[in-house]
């Protein structure tokens, strides 16, 4: 297998957003030698409290941790603004029980009928970008520092 043209700013992105998320560990690879690199197989791994979640199955390492943080953030609350995280201009997308309720990766739960509102997330160059987030915001220390001014 050759050495594959790797997007940097998508695999950056990927692995940036799987730590945000509250990731242990991160590891990714592929299953196929002498094969074609988007034949490979590529797959990535985290750790969650105990808990492995998994991608596979991709073409490339950046498609596989980028599918895994795709993974993780469909059905999940924005920290900031408290919306159903969205990957999509209109609507989302939660894997709720019968009884309407989601369980987050930290254990809580969430009821559907409390969701009023969706927080849409995106890719932009090396970095997930949540719908909520101002310009030129960069996370909580960006917040704080706007309070003191």
């Amino acid at each position: 297998m050759s050495p594959p043209d790797v997007d940097e700013d998508a695999l950056r992105a990927g692995v940036d957003m799987i730590g945000r998320t509250g990731a242990r560990s991160l590891e990714f690879g592929y299953l196929h030698d002498g094969v074609p690199v988007e034949e490979a197989g590529w797959w990535a791994t985290a750790l969650y409290h105990g808990t492995k979640l998994s991608s596979e199955g991709h073409r490339s390492a950046e498609e596989a941790v980028n599918g895994l943080a795709q993974r993780l953030l469909t059905g999940a609350k924005c920290t900031h603004c408290g919306g159903l995280v969205s990957l999509f201009t209109e609507g989302g997308i939660a894997h709720a029980g019968p009884d309407g309720e989601i369980t987050l990766l930290d254990g809580s739960k969430w009821n559907l009928s409390e969701i009023t509102r969706f927080c849409r997330y995106r890719r932009i160059g090396p970095r997930w970008v949540r719908g909520c987030e101002r310009p030129g915001e960069r996370g909580r220390r960006a917040k704080r520092k706007g309070k003191r001014r």
